[in-house]
């Protein structure tokens, strides 16, 4: 639907915050029924990211700063995760959403050789930390453990010196018991 000018000032003004944000994926959308979307937009929600359906002649102004990252690449229908605080989850939410939508199409009846060929969504581009992404790299963005895995393998492998530590001063005492235990067997035998 034509947008006035009026409606494009706003819609840029709305893009330049979240290009200021440097965080953010650029995904195709054809061929996505709406549920689907909707759907990412719950599941993104989860997470403080959005889903921005653009107009990709105003995004491409709102990205006009940013190096490696030219208009022509602003082609399709396209949308955007604004990724919040943590990207790498907001972009597992769309591998959740794109999941889903497989198995609403298996479950529509589709056969299982168009249920694999179907992706309703496809990366094109992405903007993390300052750093230009090709759909590649979000792809292997997307492979990475999210912010709570991280932290939980870092406390692990902060404890398991101290763990290790304690199983061998308990060692001698546990040893202790054992022989005590053996010299009662054989004393009442």
């Amino acid at each position: 639907m034509p947008k006035n000018k009026a409606q494009k000032a706003e819609l840029l003004s709305e893009y330049k915050n979240v290009v200021s944000k440097s965080n953010f994926i650029v995904i195709e959308t054809n061929k996505v029924p709406a549920r689907a979307i909707t759907t990412l937009r719950k599941l993104l929600s989860e997470v403080d990211a959005k889903l921005y359906v653009i107009k990709n002649t105003v995004f491409a102004k709102a990205a006009e700063g940013i190096e490696n990252m030219d208009a022509s690449q602003f082609v399709g229908q396209l949308a955007v995760i604004e990724g919040g605080a943590d990207v790498v989850t907001a972009v597992k939410k769309l591998d959740d959403a794109t999941k889903e939508a497989k198995a609403q199409l298996s479950l529509a009846g589709a056969d299982d050789d168009s249920v694999k060929k179907y992706s309703p969504f496809t990366y094109k581009l992405g903007y993390v930390s300052g750093s230009v992404l090709n759909d590649k790299d979000v792809v292997r963005l997307s492979q990475l453990p999210d912010k709570k895995t991280v932290l939980a393998q870092f406390v692990g492998t902060l404890a398991a010196p101290i763990s290790g530590l304690l199983n061998v001063m308990q060692g001698v005492p546990r040893a202790f018991v054992y022989t005590l235990t053996d010299l009662q067997n054989k004393k009442a035998e």
